[in-house]
């Protein structure tokens, strides 16, 4: 536990562009330490972060699992170390696709333990259904995301997936 700050809420985290978190300086768990007492390290790309401030029943971890982008995780533990629940915190992230031009996942817990998920694509234009010609020119945003809340017993209750387009041809 001594790995992970306490984080005072609300917890913000934007993916991609958010450089207030130096992902490559956080402590990676160890598998010889007391590490495994929280975490059933069968992936050593963990990198611990912080526990949220308001743990009266439980405690609550975030740590980012590494791959080609760093993933905000949520996880719930009871004070004897049992897990309760985790929960990614991101709906689909960024990668790559035709006419990308930008991408960003955000994570935000507030004080009230509420919790909202978003990935915001925005595309430059269109390919038809086989990916063969650019077919249109456009301007569109893609908002998808989640909200939930982290209940009184660890339990990390998450919404269905919602998606909001918007867009403006040119």
């Amino acid at each position: 536990m001594k790995k992970f700050k306490i984080v005072q809420l609300p917890f913000y985290y934007k993916g991609w562009t958010d450089e207030t978190i130096d992902i490559s300086k956080l402590a990676t768990l160890d598998q010889h330490s007391g590490d495994t007492a929280f975490y059933d390290i069968s992936d050593e790309n963990i990198k611990c972060y912080g526990i949220l401030s308001d743990t009266t029943n439980f405690y609550s971890l975030i740590y980012f699992r590494i791959g080609d982008a760093p993933v905000p995780v949520l996880a719930t533990y009871s004070k004897k170390g049992k897990m309760l629940d985790n929960q990614d915190l991101l709906c689909y992230g960024c990668g790559s696709d035709f006419g990308l031009e930008y991408c960003s996942y955000t994570a935000q817990i507030k004080k009230t333990l509420d919790i909202y998920i978003a990935d915001t694509s925005v595309y430059s234009g269109q390919n038809d259904s086989l990916d063969l010609d650019n077919v249109k020119k456009s301007d569109s945003t893609f908002i998808n995301y989640k909200t939930g809340k982290i209940e009184l017993n660890g339990k990390i209750s998450i919404g269905q997936l919602q998606s909001v387009k918007k867009e403006n041809s040119e």
